[in-house]
């Protein structure tokens, strides 16, 4: 299972810090997900409905700065039985022109929290995610890819018949990246000959995707073949692929199956 989004990158806001500042070497985009009160007793709801959050967006040399409220304690409602608000908010950059000095330089994003007096021992936690992340994100993607390659390609190793060479596809560019303002990234196929005749070609077909750590699709004359990556974030991966009989569920890559599928 993989983890909920946003679940290890968190901003903690407590009676001396109100506000946090997050720095980046290019113009970001932040989604405030959720904030959890911690600490609180009886009576936050009355207490916290007044509460607001702001997001400002500001360049290094201070030539672009935006400011951007966020419901938070306007979603409180009496209502609420656990001290946990769903912000679902994504924020960036407002600007009505457009200059490349404002984009070639660092940046920061600041998160504040005003209209709210805390008690000693109460914080508010606040899951997010990033541009920062979502570029990690598709670091280790990118890194698996090459890994899962490497397994493969060591498989066929000691057939005679059988090669591999990567080859050229279209950029990563997902919505995900999109939305974050993350630039395509390079990535190649992989394709697999049998007597000098492309028999598979293997194509990463996506991060992000339902229920698992990303998808790489095994194209055969056979048919297509779905691998995906069911292991956690950041976590070494766990290839699964779901075979024609099995396409309702997967069972782990082995090199028995993927040799099976080739010959298929």
């Amino acid at each position: 299972m993989t983890k909920k989004k946003g679940a290890d990158n968190v901003i903690k806001l407590t009676k001396n810090k109100t506000s946090v500042v997050l720095n980046y070497q290019e113009m970001p985009v932040i989604s405030l997900i959720r904030g959890t009160l911690i600490g609180f007793k009886n009576s936050w709801v009355n207490r916290f409905t007044s509460a607001r959050l702001v997001v400002r967006v500001f360049a290094a040399d201070a030539s672009a700065f935006s400011e951007s409220p966020v419901p938070f304690g306007a979603l409180v409602s009496p209502h609420h039985t656990k001290p946990s608000v769903e912000i679902n908010q994504t924020v960036g950059y407002v600007s009505h022109h457009k200059a490349k000095q404002e984009y070639d330089q660092p940046w920061s994003i600041e998160v504040c929290l005003f209209n709210f007096e805390f008690a000693a021992g109460e914080s508010v936690i606040i899951e997010y995610m990033d541009t920062a992340y979502i570029n990690r994100r598709l670091d280790d993607w990118i890194s698996r890819i090459k890994s899962f390659y490497e397994i493969l390609t060591d498989w066929i190793t000691d057939l005679s018949d059988l090669t591999s060479r990567e080859g050229k596809m279209p950029d990563i560019d997902e919505e995900m990246m999109k939305t974050f303002g993350v630039k395509p990234r390079k990535i190649n196929s992989l394709d697999i000959y049998k007597d000098r005749k492309l028999v598979m070609l293997i194509k990463p077909f996506a991060l992000w995707t339902l229920g698992a750590n990303g998808r790489i699709d095994l194209m055969t004359s056979s048919g297509s073949y779905i691998v995906v990556d069911v292991a956690d974030h950041f976590m070494p991966s766990k290839w699964e692929v779901y075979l024609k009989d099995s396409r309702t569920k997967g069972v782990s890559l082995t090199k028995k199956n993927f040799l099976n599928i080739l010959n298929a």
